[in-house]
């Protein structure tokens, strides 16, 4: 098991995320990325191999279209195939991002002007 420290100073800005609080507690997302590194270091594969491999595993309905223009990517991407994952895999990766965690606005309702995200400027 990999030590996760987290990365999210205090004064940092993600903090203030809208999205970043919608479950109630902060998200603290390179804390995230960390824990999903984790993983992937354990099953030999890149972060980016255990998304796909994630998105795999949820079923035949599901389809990920990575993009790629280089074939050195498109070869990393089908290593995802490769990937196997347990359900004590899935489970840990639910834990560490529950469905429905990143829901909510983008921005804080205040912040929603500045980001002009309120109304189309001309």
């Amino acid at each position: 098991m990999c030590k996760i420290v987290s990365v999210v100073n205090s004064l940092s800005m993600r903090k203030m995320a809208a999205r970043a609080m919608s479950s109630g507690r902060p998200i603290r997302p390179l804390d995230l990325v960390a824990q999903v590194r984790c993983l992937a270091d354990e099953k030999h594969s890149t972060a980016g191999q255990l998304a796909l491999a994630w998105l795999l595993a949820q079923g035949q309905d599901v389809v990920p279209i990575p993009g790629t223009k280089r074939r050195a990517n498109l070869e990393q991407n089908a290593g995802a195939c490769a990937v196997g994952l347990s359900p004590d895999d899935l489970q840990r990766l639910e834990a560490v991002a529950p469905k429905g965690v990143w829901s909510g606005a983008r921005y804080a309702t205040a912040s929603q002007g500045t980001y002009g995200t309120s109304r189309a400027r001309s």
